[in-house]
């Protein structure tokens, strides 16, 4: 449990194998600005993160996710941001991107997504639903079936897919790119 703060330097690394709860009040955040993994280690052993503080993933911070992260309340991405294959991101509040967010898992958004700046890429399955707002500021890429990638994740037979059945606003001056293949349902 956190109730005050984390910081994370940038030669740092905190590896989470089991449930990383970051308690709700203002004081509570997690500052990143090396290396935070919510990892799966064995079939009994899988990291969690409940998120209800605030995360910053700082200009230096890599965050990878290949478990469960539950957002209820404020992640901002300032660096590199990765869902891997088996891990759900469930936002439940407001998650920002302003560099790299890759997402070869699920990304279940319920309230705010907002991507700013840099690349967000979507290997797999990114749900808007109903409740969720989901901006696009710069570039948003949804990958095509079996894509290449620089994590060297096997995505033989899966397709980046869109469903979105809340809102989803791309930005007129800024480039939404769908690439072949993949599907957007909404």
């Amino acid at each position: 449990f956190n109730s005050n703060k984390i910081r994370i330097n940038s030669t740092g690394t905190l590896n989470n194998s089991g449930t990383l709860n970051n308690l709700s009040n203002d004081s509570t955040l997690i500052t990143n600005y090396g290396l935070l993994s919510n990892l799966i280690v064995s079939n009994t052993e899988k990291g969690q993160i409940a998120n209800n503080g605030r995360i910053l993933n700082g200009t230096t911070g890599t965050l990878k996710n290949y478990h469960i992260f539950t957002n209820d309340s404020s992640v901002i991405n300032n660096n590199i941001f990765k869902n891997f294959l088996v891990g759900t991101i469930t936002n439940n509040r407001t998650i920002e991107n302003h560099l790299t967010l890759d997402n070869y898992g699920t990304i279940e958004n319920k309230l705010v997504m907002k991507h700013i700046n840099g690349t967000f890429s979507n290997y797999n399955i990114l749900n808007n639903d109903t409740t969720g707002v989901f901006t696009n500021k710069k570039v948003f890429i949804n990958k095509k079936t079996d894509a290449s990638n620089l994590d060297g994740v096997s995505l033989t037979g899966i397709e980046g897919a869109i469903t979105n059945n809340g809102i989803l606003t791309n930005n007129a001056s800024k480039t939404m790119t769908i690439a072949s293949g993949g599907i957007l349902t909404s």
